[in-house]
């Protein structure tokens, strides 16, 4: 005897598709006209036969490509030429890439803190000074 899930599982998709015959045939009469063994196929099936390839959905890549191209055109503009970065890091010294990502940082953090506000600031300064007061 099948497991008790494969055997619900049938029992509702058994009682679905009496339901599903009986508002489609109701009043007509099994094997006579409108109530053949086509007829329920058709219902259940459509056009489908057996042996008849289902199609496959396509599937588009459209707004991931988009999004993805409107990235690399933002990274490109962000970061400078390979000459710019030769020239910022015979200027930056022997620091190097490691200079120019820091000041890259430093950049971006002093303009988090120019687009705060006072009060803001204060609050995360004071957070900043708690975390430290905790770690000693």
């Amino acid at each position: 005897m099948p497991g008790y899930e494969f055997m619900n599982k049938i029992y509702h998709l058994m009682d679905g598709s009496l339901d599903q015959m009986n508002e489609q045939f109701a009043g007509k009469v099994l094997g006579e006209e409108g109530f053949t063994k086509e007829d329920v196929m058709k219902l259940f099936f459509d056009d489908y036969k057996p042996g008849k390839k289902i199609p496959k959905k396509k599937t588009t890549n459209g707004p991931k490509k988009k999004v993805k191209k409107q990235l690399n055109q933002l990274i490109k503009e962000s970061f400078p030429s390979e000459i710019e970065k030769i020239q910022l890091k015979n200027a930056l010294g022997k620091e190097g890439a490691v200079g120019y990502k820091k000041q890259g940082w430093m950049s971006a953090v002093k303009e988090y803190k120019e687009s705060l506000s006072d009060k803001q600031l204060e609050k995360l300064q004071k957070g900043l000074d708690d975390f430290n007061a905790s770690q000693e």
